[in-house]
């Protein structure tokens, strides 16, 4: 293997990588110091075409407040989308907050709410359904990096263009051939994720 030439994918790969949010041992994140979550929203809790969340999610935000961890919404979707899920979520649970518009994988929104919450990337776990934002984001912050199974495939999604899909199918390739673990499923079209892998 020529160490070189692929060192950039130590940007993009996760360090957990799990078939959805109701799959990652919350207690294991927090036994090893995660005391926030950064979610995705589109994909990884809901599709990008559900305008409100789901029992799925309500879960999700309940087992987390439940190991007393922190977790708020960060999007790349506008702020109409992002406040218009958030509002619906508040009615029957509580987050911490959302953000917005992040534009990932820049850090900026991402550093300022832990600067002005008193919370350090390492104190994180980022999740999302993508290498080139969330997980790529991640791994610039030195945050734990956890991928989910888009809830939506992207060859069928007109949330993903057609340069994220090229990208995304190639480095979901170059993992395979690092030996990592991500198995293609038989029908190709989409990869299989075992229940969990520890954190690296």
């Amino acid at each position: 293997m020529n160490f070189k030439s692929t060192l950039w994918l130590n940007y993009l790969r996760p360090n957990l990588f799990v078939r959805d949010v109701s799959k990652i041992n919350l207690t294991s994140l927090k036994a090893n110091g995660v005391k926030l979550i950064i979610c995705d929203l589109d994909n990884t809790l809901v599709p990008h075409f559900n305008k409100f969340p789901n029992k799925f999610v309500y879960d999700f935000i309940n087992n987390v407040k439940y190991e007393g961890l922190k977790i708020i919404i960060a999007s790349n979707n506008t702020k109409t989308r992002v406040e218009k899920f958030v509002n619906k979520l508040q009615e029957t649970t509580t987050i911490d907050g959302y953000l917005y518009s992040c534009k990932k994988p820049l850090v900026y929104k991402i550093k300022k709410y832990l600067k002005e919450n008193n919370l350090s990337p390492s104190d994180t776990a980022i999740i999302g359904d993508q290498f080139l934002t969330d997980i790529f984001l991640a791994n610039r912050l030195q945050s734990k990096s956890i991928l989910v199974i888009p809830m939506v495939d992207p060859n069928k999604s007109t949330s993903y263009n057609l340069l994220q899909k090229i990208l995304e199918k190639f480095i979901y390739k170059k993992l395979q051939l690092e030996n990592t673990s991500i198995q293609e499923e038989k029908n190709e079209s989409d990869f299989e994720y075992e229940e969990e892998y520890e954190l690296l």
